[in-house]
């Protein structure tokens, strides 16, 4: 038998309060009529030991007399804890209300070792919180016995008690009453039922309560049973599934180390780590949420195949955790089962994180003790992981949101096909700024990528609008000539006819051409002393000619301009369909090339279309680059360009202005680099070699043919740009190709191509488009389904591409 300490007392509780083992013996004396003959035995043995110490029945100040009686109050105890339980029970005896016991069980004495009376202390439970508690108690006995009214005033007390592995247990205080009695001292105070739900209705306030019922009046007589229910699991996931739901709850040290500490108490093992990853799909890997480190150990499609292989396609693709619980027994281990050992890893969960059955993360339990994670730790965070699934969202929407803060402010908006290279340098940045440190923008450039030009041109686009505006002021200039001429006949004044004089030399002068700066002096001669003449002859004259031909001047402009407006506008809004037109199209076939093979790509209108596109290795973040996906985008860019040819061609009797495009195609077969330039916020060649390509794209669209005043490029045809003579072969293959399915036309026209300033040595290719080809199903993109067939023979594998459109 443990030697158990016998103590007792009372410590900062205001009502009188004694030992006494009275109320125990009455209550087993009242109902011996339906005890057990085993039980009325025992109660038989109390009460010859009572006959012979009556004194144990009477209320004790002092504890002493205790130690004389060491097998009675064992043998008391035993009776209210049976024997089968008492080694699991976590329970002691005190007196009413006091913080000494004494009894207690084995466990408890484990919990709390040779000091008891301190648990509070040993719990880290204010004092203060304790005692007003008790009190409340107290007064709510008062109530039910002496009152008749009951309150039910259960208040749980929790206790966080670490144990041997220092993890947190939390156990719930339950306070059993049954062998306490309550005497009165003095007369009882009367409450009227007002007073009553007064205090009731203001149950916290104790100096409420020690007014109304002087703590004098009574004394607790007996002794109360003290039981620690251990609650750690329910609390935990409690704590833990309010936590996740904070912000941040994740993303900062202090924040994390908690839940782990957390987890560690609700899993029962001190050895666990936690860690926590948000899937970042543009770039392809993992961001650890603990200190917001890019996590290269796993990226999707590549490096996971040597890390995690097998074991994790299992996870992510079925959406189950995965569980290897003693990694030192498994045959053949795979690289990254190693590297785990390396790192004291014996044990290991890994689980993804879905929302809204999106794959958004992942969450990895490990352990340096075999076994020590295993089926049962699953089944205890199983109903935490959807909440980890929300907060990984949520931290990955506040952190993209910060990550594209430093894209706009650093560098501007990017093309999808390169954004994971910002995203990677904004994080990069981020993490800096998060440690307080200060990081330079690095270069970003993108090494050995293959450009593609392509030029669609309004041919005389210069020439048109200047006829058109040639054209428009001299109907303004008609129609000002009228109205002053109307003016001067009915009011012969000399300044009239000067201003007359001065329209007929601007009519003359724009007659002859237009040159810079005509078009501005003469509408502001038209606004500021023409109108001005008109708008004071209005008010002032009542020749309804003359105000007629005013009106008529008025009735033609534009009412946004103020300007004769009607070939310009006519052009402009030809120029601005051809425009569309051809853009749109660019924009929904290049979203189709991008399946093909992740590449850069911008696109500008001026007078027509151009459009430049980087496609190598370096733009694509997982994906081999082979030079057939080169060929593949060369022959795409060649059927759009005759595409567009045919289009713009078949727009142009809708025209108000019929114009005419021309299409250009430059080869440039050496690989260079594009680099983001921070001050222009966009991407340029770069390298001094590279500078050449960007020169020859500028000049070639007015290039005339050598040793002719012929411009190369004419409506109706496509017109190829290159230096190298095996630039030339490998087109002409594709020329062969697209005059058999009906693109071009028989014709293929070689030239050399006049010296440029920077740029010698051009020659060029020129094909005319088939505007009669019928459009058939296998016409409808660069390669029908047989030939894309056959392409996938000759394309990586890695990922499966459409090329059909």
């Amino acid at each position: 038998m443990m030697n158990q300490e016998l103590k007792c007392g009372a410590k900062k509780f205001p009502f009188h309060s004694k030992l006494s083992f009275a109320p125990i013996f009455n209550d087993w004396k009242t109902s011996r009529d339906q005890t057990s003959p085993f039980e009325d035995q025992l109660f038989k043995h109390f009460e010859n030991y009572i006959a012979e110490y009556p004194y144990l029945l009477e209320p004790m100040d002092t504890c002493d007399v205790l130690k004389d009686h060491h097998h009675f109050v064992q043998l008391i105890m035993k009776s209210i804890f049976p024997v089968g339980l008492r080694e699991e029970e976590i329970a002691a005896a005190f007196v009413p209300f006091g913080l000494e016991s004494i009894y207690f069980t084995p466990r408890f004495q484990q919990m709390v070792g040779d000091r008891p009376n301190n648990l509070l202390e040993y719990a880290q439970v204010s004092h203060e919180q304790v005692t007003r508690t008790k009190v409340l108690q107290a007064y709510s006995m008062i109530l039910e016995k002496f009152y008749n009214v009951s309150t039910s005033f259960k208040k749980a007390t929790l206790f966080n008690i670490p144990d041997e592995n220092n993890l947190i247990k939390t156990y719930r205080l339950e306070i059993i009453p049954n062998f306490i009695d309550i005497k009165l001292i003095g007369k009882l105070k009367p409450l009227t039922q007002k007073e009553i739900n007064h205090l009731i209705n203001n149950f916290f306030d104790l100096d409420l309560w020690l007014e109304a019922i002087p703590p004098c009046s009574f004394e607790f007589q007996g002794f109360m049973v003290m039981r620690l229910i251990d609650v750690t699991e329910q609390e935990m996931l409690s704590e833990i599934k309010n936590f996740l739901l904070e912000k941040d709850s994740i993303g900062k040290e202090d924040k994390f180390e908690h839940l782990q500490k957390s987890l560690r108490s609700l899993v029962g093992s001190p050895q666990l780590h936690l860690s926590v990853a948000m899937y970042q799909k543009s770039l392809n890997n993992f961001i650890n949420l603990r200190d917001n480190k890019v996590m290269m150990y796993c990226n999707i499609n590549l490096d996971c195949q040597e890390y995690y292989g097998n074991y994790f396609d299992e996870v992510r693709e079925s959406g189950t955790p995965l569980i290897l619980d003693n990694l030192e027994n498994l045959e053949n281990p795979p690289q990254f089962v190693q590297d785990l050992l390396q790192r004291d890893v014996k044990s290991i969960l890994i689980a993804p994180l879905l929302y809204d059955n999106e794959f958004v993360g992942l969450l990895e339990l490990s352990s340096s003790l075999p076994s020590d994670i295993n089926a049962i730790t699953l089944n205890k965070i199983s109903g935490i992981l959807s909440l980890f699934s929300v907060a990984v969202r949520r931290s990955a929407d506040e952190y993209e949101s910060k990550v594209q803060q430093v894209i706009k402010e650093r560098f501007t908006a990017v093309h999808p096909s390169v954004e994971w290279k910002f995203i990677e340098e904004a994080i990069s940045i981020l993490q800096a700024s998060e440690a307080g440190k200060k990081q330079e923008v690095k270069q970003l450039v993108f090494d050995d990528v293959y450009p593609l030009y392509a030029a669609t041109d309004i041919r005389g686009s210069s020439e048109e609008r200047n006829r058109a505006i040639q054209n428009d002021l001299m109907k303004q200039l008609d129609l000002a000539k009228t109205a002053m001429q109307k003016a001067y006949e009915a009011y012969p004044f000399p300044f009239f006819d000067e201003l007359n004089f001065r329209i007929e030399k601007n009519m003359e002068k724009i007659e002859k051409g237009l040159y810079s700066g005509d078009e501005v002096g003469t509408i502001d001669f038209l606004h500021s002393e023409i109108e001005s003449c008109m708008l004071h002859i209005e008010e002032h004259s009542k020749e309804e000619e003359v105000l007629r031909a005013i009106q008529a001047y008025w009735d033609k402009m534009d009412a946004s301009l103020g300007i004769f407006y009607q070939q310009r506008k006519d052009f402009e809004d030809s120029l601005t369909k051809i425009n569309e037109m051809v853009s749109n199209y660019i924009e929904q076939e290049e979203k189709k090339a991008q399946e093909m093979f992740p590449h850069y790509f911008e696109k500008y209108k001026t007078d027509g279309v151009e459009y430049n596109m980087y496609v190598g290795a370096s733009i694509s973040k997982d994906q081999p680059f082979n030079e057939a996906f080169l060929k593949n985008f060369r022959i795409w860019q060649l059927i759009i360009t005759s595409e567009i040819a045919r289009m713009t061609e078949k727009l142009k009797p809708s025209l108000r202005v019929p114009l005419d495009t021309t299409h250009l195609i430059l080869v440039h077969s050496n690989p260079l680099a594009i680099r983001f330039r921070a001050d222009e916020k966009k991407f340029d060649v770069d390298g001094a070699y590279n500078i050449r390509y960007e020169i020859m794209k500028k000049r070639i669209d007015k290039a005339n043919i050598k040793d002719t005043q012929e411009r190369l490029t004419q409506p109706g045809k496509i017109a190829i740009v290159y230096v190298q003579p095996k630039e030339a072969t490998e087109y002409l293959e594709y020329i062969e190709y697209l005059q058999n399915r009906g693109y071009l036309t028989s014709e293929v026209e070689h030239f050399e191509l006049e010296a440029l300033q920077g740029v010698q040595g051009l020659k060029a290719l020129r094909v005319t488009v088939n505007h009669d080809m019928p459009r058939t199903k296998s016409q409808k993109g660069p390669l029908n389904k047989e030939e894309n067939k056959q392409s996938k023979k000759l394309l990586p594998t890695s990922r499966e591409m459409d090329l059909s459109y």
